[in-house]
C-alpha cells in the first residue's frame, strides 16, 4: 500500500510542476515567445491552417517578433479562443 501512496504521490508532484512550466497563452502572447519556447510548433501549427505555414519563411520570422495570437487570428480568420485550445492541446500531445 505504500508504494501505491508514494507512486501516486510522484505523479501528481510531477504533473503539477508540468503545470507550473506551462506557459499561459493568452490573445497578447507573441508568437515569438511561443515558439522560443516550443519551436517544433511550426511544423504542428500548419495543421490548424496552411496560412502558418508562412512561419517558416525567413520574412516571416523577422515579423513574428511583433505577432502575437490575437494577429494570427485576424490573418487567419481563426478565432483567438480556437487557435489557443489547439495550441494547447498541440503542447499536451506533444509533452505526453
Amino acid at each position: 500500500m505504500e508504494l501505491y501512496y508514494t507512486f501516486n504521490t510522484l505523479k501528481r508532484k510531477r504533473a503539477a510542476a508540468r503545470e507550473e512550466l506551462k506557459m499561459q497563452i493568452t490573445n497578447d502572447t507573441k508568437l515569438k515567445e511561443i515558439l522560443k519556447e516550443y519551436p517544433w510548433l511550426i511544423d504542428e501549427a500548419v495543421k490548424l491552417d496552411p496560412a502558418f505555414r508562412a512561419l517558416r519563411s525567413p520574412l516571416a520570422r523577422a515579423l513574428i517578433a511583433r505577432a502575437d495570437i490575437s494577429e494570427a487570428s485576424r490573418r487567419t480568420g481563426i478565432d483567438t479562443d480556437t487557435i489557443i485550445a489547439e495550441i494547447e492541446k498541440m503542447i499536451a500531445k506533444h509533452e505526453g
